[in-house]
């Protein structure tokens, strides 16, 4: 049971550290964050498909609020799972209070995957069709990488520790 207390702590960590990380990576880096939110709000080098669902937006207010809600959900996520895993930490072997601990740490993780893969693949790729762009590799495949840890450490924080 320890070993997987332990395991579960790592992983928090790991998903937090990684959430924080990316956004303080987007604060030092705003304006080039901003240009990658306008390019996929604003839809361009779409020419696959031309015409979607999502119109595109070119309102430099509405990219600012898009961006902001990025990094502040990457900021919210790496918040919580740290939280969580010091709190698992420090309550190893306290099954009630480590179970408390854990639903920061889930909460974090879970964030974590509305992150990548609901703003980066559900909304940016399926709705404003990022897929079709030559940005969209580099993009979605690191998004991709971050949803699943994220996704693999909440189904593993939400079993049981028996």
């Amino acid at each position: 049971m320890r070993i997987i207390e332990n395991l579960k702590v790592v992983f928090a960590l790991c998903a937090g550290l990684m959430a924080l990380l990316y956004a303080i990576n987007n604060l030092l880096n705003l304006e080039e964050a901003y240009a990658y939110v306008a390019f996929t709000f604003g839809q361009t080098g779409h020419e696959a498909y031309p015409s979607g669902i999502v119109p595109p937006i070119t309102s430099p207010v509405l990219n600012w609020i898009g961006l902001s809600v990025i990094i502040l959900t990457e900021l919210a996520a790496g918040a919580l799972a740290l939280w969580g895993g010091y709190g698992m930490f420090r309550t190893r072997g306290d099954r009630d209070a480590f179970t408390a601990a854990k639903g920061r740490a889930l909460l974090g993780a879970g964030l974590g995957v509305l992150v990548w893969f609901g703003y980066f693949h559900v909304i940016a790729s399926a709705g404003m069709q990022l897929w079709q762009t030559e940005a969209a590799p580099p993009v979605l495949g690191g998004a991709f990488q971050y949803a699943v840890f994220c996704f693999l450490t909440v189904i593993f924080l939400a079993q049981k520790e028996d």
